[in-house]
């Protein structure tokens, strides 16, 4: 009895005309097929992303030591994620081994959601990128009139950088509020005029998140969490008060002459609106996934942020709002890094590509064999197909007596802090002035000519400048997305 229904529908098959069995039969075969290539298809793509995973596996895992701090990764192409890894230890005194989902702090990242939200307020009718900053600080000195949101946001206000501005160890490590932060950073006379030059400070975003504060009456924390975090979806996104147990949160570290160390502490007050922000990769790329779409700030300010700044000449620089302008193979690509002592990140977006990778790291050293731009770069080809070109340099032979030449005081140009060149035993090194202590951070560098100077493992080049008498007046450093950072050469 159990048969019946199948000999039910052979019986229908056999009585219908033949043409239209022999359509039946196409039209299963044809699906068949559409099946088969689909199912291949998708094997075919399980398989590549396979193949990516253990490729940037197997590159990774020479570079992070599994008894050292190490890093959590992601990568997300077409809004899917092709790489979720992590390295090394989250906690070395416990042998706590890294997690990709854990917590870190991701510093100046945090740029990013503080110039979201001020142009959402501006969105939203509160504000105008092109008011005087003045206009929501009364009291603060006149000097400032000409300072506009826009250059806040831009970096060209021309305001010197905190905490870059030789506050010493001390100041860092104790507690102060939004005001007295801000109060510090209007109080010395600007570094140029508005729109004039584009110079990187700390200081704009802590300002603007204080602007933010007195805006809304609202705590800048509490806004960017009702606004930002909660409608992306952020729930492992933190903000850092110095007190707070904050779950996942892995432990800083640093490297000064080649001993692993504890991060220095910093109060976190100090990175207001700047830097202090905590979140891990997961969250990041949901960030991004709603920055992109639109639902954090409209498409017309989400270009804005991806726009080089033009200044008063006319001339343009390599930021917009919370992203640098850079490229990656000759293709247009956004990023934003970050440090904090114990701490860095990067955030690179590859738009052609719709390739978003996001470097989380729990070591904080002065050089790092592999800085993450390096790294980030190394995954990309790798997702995106590319061989991997030799980072190999061919350094020359110089005499000591040549190498002398370089050695000295290097003060920056457009700031008051200074760099060393020394010779010891035959080799150059560019030292910088300890944090603690009496010890300089130095790297050796190694000449390509004798112009110019590289280090190993890193990507920006050093290149000197002489004078009409073949002396050593100044020196170069072209960093690898763009920047150059001159500094002179000071007499001994």
């Amino acid at each position: 009895m159990r048969n019946r229904p199948y000999c039910s529908c052979l019986f229908l098959v056999i009585n219908l005309p033949v043409n239209q069995i022999y359509t039946m039969i196409n039209r299963v075969f044809i699906t068949g097929i559409l099946l088969y290539i689909f199912v291949f298809l998708i094997s075919c793509s399980d398989f590549k992303e396979s193949l990516i995973r253990y490729k940037i596996d197997n590159d990774l895992d020479r570079i992070f030591e599994s008894d050292m701090p190490g890093a959590a990764i992601i990568a997300v192409k077409n809004d899917r994620i092709v790489y979720r890894n992590s390295f090394g230890l989250a906690n070395v005194e416990l042998n706590v081994s890294m997690e990709p989902g854990m917590c870190f702090k991701t510093g100046s990242i945090s740029k990013q959601f503080t110039g979201a939200a001020i142009l959402l307020l501006e969105e939203q009718g509160l504000l105008s990128i092109e008011d005087a900053m003045l206009k929501y600080l009364p009291g603060y000195p006149a000097a400032y009139k000409d300072v506009k949101i826009k250059h806040l946001l831009s970096h060209t206000s021309g305001i010197k950088n905190y905490p870059g501005n030789n506050n010493g160890l001390e100041t860092i490590q104790n507690r102060c509020t939004q005001k007295e932060l801000v109060d510090i950073m209007l109080t010395k006379p600007l570094n140029f005029n508005p729109g004039d030059k584009w110079e990187y400070s700390n200081s704009n975003y802590t300002i603007l998140a204080y602007i933010i504060e007195q805006l809304t009456g609202d705590d800048y924390h509490n806004y960017i969490i009702e606004n930002i975090f909660q409608p992306c979806g952020m729930i492992s996104t933190f903000f850092a008060d110095d007190e707070s147990v904050i779950p996942g949160l892995v432990t800083g570290y640093r490297v000064d002459n080649e001993k692993l160390k504890t991060a220095e502490y910093m109060s976190m007050t100090h990175t207001f609106g700047a830097g202090d922000i905590i979140s891990c990769v997961d969250d990041m790329a949901k960030w991004n996934k709603a920055f992109l779409s639109g639902k954090i700030i409209s498409q017309g300010n989400l270009t804005k942020c991806f726009t080089p700044t033009t200044l008063y000449d006319g001339s343009q620089t390599n930021y917009g709002i919370g992203w640098f302008i850079d490229n990656y193979r000759n293709i247009t690509s956004y990023y934003h890094d970050g440090g904090v002592y114990g701490f860095q990140s990067l955030c690179t977006y590859i738009a052609d590509m719709d390739l978003y990778i996001v470097i989380l790291r729990n070591r904080s050293d002065v050089y790092l064999e592999y800085p993450p731009n390096l790294i980030c770069n190394m995954i990309a080809d790798i997702i995106l197909g590319y061989k991997n070109e030799s980072n190999v340099r061919i350094a020359v032979e110089l005499t000591d007596e040549q190498l002398e030449k370089y050695t000295g005081i290097y003060q920056f140009v457009e700031s008051p802090g200074i760099r060393k060149i020394s010779l010891v035993e035959g080799r150059l090194y560019y030292e910088r002035p300890p944090r603690k202590g009496n010890e300089w951070s130095k790297n050796e560098i190694k000449p390509e000519s004798v112009y110019s100077f590289f280090a190993e493992g890193k990507k920006s080049t050093i290149t000197f400048e002489f004078n009409k008498k073949d002396e050593v007046v100044g020196m170069n450093v072209n960093q690898d997305f763009g920047r150059v950072v001159k500094l002179k050469k000071l007499n001994k």
